[in-house]
């Protein structure tokens, strides 16, 4: 079975046609194509790139890590586990160097 991204209910709830693509179910489309071409077109359009960042992390500091970086408090979560959230998107524009995002 295909998995789903965080915003798999968000999907159907607006009547997208879901789709398995690579593993995972994906909208395809929300009704008209040729509306929906019009209103990205003329207006705005978004994707949902949630399947595509997925990282694994280790360390002995990680959880110091990962409460610098994110907006979610991590300190509850168990090992293995999993989180959606959003990254404070300062640290990426600080370091100029694509090798040394972050200070840790």
């Amino acid at each position: 079975m295909a998995q789903q991204t965080p915003l798999y209910e968000q999907h159907t709830l607006c009547g997208a046609r879901m789709v398995d693509f690579h593993g995972w179910m994906m909208p395809l489309h929300y009704g008209s194509q040729i509306d929906e071409h019009h209103a990205v077109r003329g207006d705005a359009g978004m994707f949902d790139v949630s399947h595509m960042t997925i990282v694994d992390f280790h360390g002995s500091r990680i959880r110091e890590f990962l409460r610098y970086l994110l907006a979610n408090d991590v300190a509850k979560l168990t090992t293995p586990a999993k989180r959606s959230t959003r990254h404070a998107d300062r640290l990426c524009r600080r370091h100029r160097r694509p090798d040394c995002l972050f200070p840790f």
